[in-house]
Parts: structure tokens; C-alpha cells; sequence
């Protein structure tokens, strides 16, 4: 399954659009993934959920708002 697009954290949840965000200034798109400069309103392009999650909790290690148990995760699509 391919599940690359952009991801942010919000609270205890991952937020997940594969092919557009709309924001109240910006749009982002597949297609000029490579363009932007990250985080974009705290959005990131990541090739799979698992990279995102890695990349968040290195971004801040001691959020202790985001677990990183399988159990916990979850994956709210909105694009």
C-alpha cells in the first residue's frame, strides 16, 4: 500500500492527505511535493505513516502528547 503525502501531528493524531492540503494562505499539491519548504503549518511530505511518525518524534522527543505504540496510532485521512 502506498501511503506516501503529507502528514502533520495534531494532538494524538496523525493527519494524512495524499494528494492536497488546503491552508488559509498556502496549497499544497503532490505534484510540487519538492518545492516547498517544511513544515508547512506543521505538514510534511513523508514516503509512509511509519517515516512521518519518526520524523515527528525526532523533531521533539519529549512530546509526551504522541506515542509511538502501534496501538495508538492513528490516521485520520482528509485529502
Amino acid at each position: 500500500m502506498n501511503n506516501s503525502g503529507f502528514y502533520k501531528k495534531d494532538g494524538f493524531e496523525i493527519l494524512y492527505a495524499p494528494n492536497i492540503v488546503e491552508g488559509p494562505n498556502y496549497t499544497l499539491i503532490t505534484e510540487n511535493k519538492d518545492s516547498y519548504e517544511y513544515l508547512m503549518d506543521g505538514w510534511i511530505w513523508a514516503e509512509s505513516e511509519e517515516a512521518a511518525i519518526l520524523f515527528f518524534k525526532t523533531v521533539n522527543p519529549n512530546d509526551q502528547l504522541f506515542n509511538v505504540e502501534p496501538e495508538t496510532q492513528s490516521l485520520s485521512s482528509i485529502g
